[in-house]
């Protein structure tokens, strides 16, 4: 019986630390790839260099005239905008499911665990905080 109760504690704390090293390294890598700014880094292609390959390309594949140009164009620069934007929101929302990790998680911790979890929410938070003061006030999501 003995045993068999120990080896459930065993695979628990295994179980549970690897939670925490798998929750470890994609906070380790949200901070890393957030850290160096207060918004989201700009894509490889810039947006200017969207819109005029798009550009051409619809000018070759759609033969698009002068006349059509700065209308396509417009359309183009309102929809890099709402790409961004949604860019934008995605990496909000996937802070946010980490903090229901962390919240999730610390029901199977002891208390000294926890307390790590915790400071490590707090951490998260503050990044959130940070990052996104005004898409949290836009989605009255004050209290991450």
């Amino acid at each position: 019986m003995k045993s068999t109760r120990s080896k459930k504690s065993r695979d628990l704390a295994l179980i549970v630390t690897s939670f925490l090293l798998i929750f470890g390294c994609g906070f380790a890598a949200s901070h890393v790839l957030t850290a160096r700014s207060t918004r989201i880094a700009a894509p490889i292609v810039t947006d200017t260099e969207w819109e005029t390959s798009t550009l051409k390309i619809l000018q070759q594949k759609l033969k698009i005239t002068r006349e059509q140009e700065k209308a396509v164009l417009e359309v183009l620069q309102t929809t890099q905008r709402d790409l961004n934007d949604t860019r934008e929101r995605a990496v909000l929302e996937y802070h946010l499911h980490l903090l229901k990790a962390h919240d999730q998680l610390a029901s199977h911790l002891n208390e000294e665990q926890q307390t790590l979890m915790l400071k490590s929410r707090g951490e998260l938070e503050t990044l959130i905080r940070k990052k996104f003061p005004h898409l949290l006030e836009e989605n009255q999501l004050a209290n991450p």
